[in-house]
């Protein structure tokens, strides 16, 4: 990592608590010759010391924080580590996941994914928040951080976080995108073959605007970048839905949800299915719900029939073209069950 122009490095296989600062202003200056400002520094070497535990992070705050991570406990520097620098904890009931698990937003929110599973915003002078909600929690159990490739990246444009896992003993990739206006996750699915990302990480074009992109490291060695307006991985097809809901009855009371009025609108040029599904609980209706109905779609005023369930959502995916859903109107009610 790069830190108040220093460059910073740390897993070491024979001393997982060591790190080190290369002198301000080099990064060829490895010469641990005195606790001084500017020159380079050790855990072993500074006044700071090592960091207290299995270091798996170097998170740049700004210039004046660096935040310190460990596999189960959470420090920041604050100030020159040469110069009367201070390492204090921030919390000791998670770490953070080895490599790049981690980004910031421009706000001064900091995502990571944890040492133990789940994902987690942590903010100045708070403690670590879990954002994965119940859903995408049971999808990441199975992810074992110690071993997985995880990377994260902001996405400005789409107002979000993106989150990239390969399982390099299985060779499997997972891939979500989280909205910071909507709190929700959504997995993404990629072609499959060459075109699932095994890493991430953010390329600027050099212009006066500082056009960013994400770009993604694929199996066959390609470097590709994501493009919404695409509507083929290079020339393969890939799936696309989205999903509505659950829709639960308000009572709470084990009452069913009774959709009266399902329309919709899209472009002239989509065509989607619409599919509205089941279950006996919210996680059912989304996880492993039962179709009531579909449909096949295009164009403006499409309504649907009348149905009810414990708990309902509505799938939505395309058919052909880029699917553009320019309106939807979902009325309910509680239907109570005798």
């Amino acid at each position: 990592e790069s830190w108040d122009k220093r460059l910073v490095v740390f897993g070491f296989d024979d001393a997982p608590d060591e790190y080190a600062f290369a002198a301000r202003n080099d990064g060829f200056d490895w010469q641990y010759t005195s606790d001084t400002p500017l020159t380079a520094i050790s855990g072993s070497t500074g006044s700071i010391g090592r960091f207290p535990g299995k270091l798996s992070a170097m998170i740049p705050y700004n210039d004046d924080l660096l935040l310190m991570c460990g596999d189960n406990s959470i420090h920041e520097l604050t100030g020159d580590p040469s110069d009367g620098g201070v390492l204090s904890q921030v919390t000791s009931e998670v770490g953070v996941a080895p490599g790049r698990a981690w980004v910031q937003d421009l706000f001064g929110n900091v995502f990571f994914f944890g040492s133990l599973g789940g994902v987690y915003r942590l903010s100045l002078d708070t403690s670590p928040v879990k954002i994965s909600s119940n859903a995408v929690e049971r999808r990441l159990q199975n992810i074992d951080p110690s071993t997985a490739q995880i990377t994260m990246q902001h996405d400005e444009q789409r107002q979000g976080l993106w989150l990239f896992i390969w399982e390099p003993s299985t060779n499997n990739s997972f891939s979500y995108f989280y909205s910071y206006r909507t709190e929700g996750w959504f997995p993404i699915e990629f072609a499959e073959g060459d075109y699932r990302p095994v890493v991430s990480s953010k390329m600027t074009d050099g212009s006066f605007t500082g056009t960013t992109e994400i770009i993604l490291g694929c199996p066959d060695g390609f470097i590709r970048k994501l493009d919404s307006t695409l509507q083929l991985d290079e020339s393969s097809r890939f799936p696309a839905h989205a999903v509505m809901g659950p829709f639960i009855a308000r009572s709470g009371m084990g009452d069913d949800v009774l959709v009266e009025h399902l329309s919709s609108n899209f472009s002239r040029l989509s065509r989607a299915k619409v599919t509205v599904r089941s279950g006996d609980t919210p996680e059912e209706a989304v996880e492993n719900p039962k179709d009531m109905w579909s449909t096949n779609v295009s164009g403006r005023e499409n309504s649907f029939p009348r149905t009810g369930a414990p708990s309902v959502s509505v799938k939505i995916e395309r058919v052909s073209g880029q699917t553009q859903i320019e309106g939807m109107r979902l009325k309910m009610r509680d239907q109570r069950k005798l």
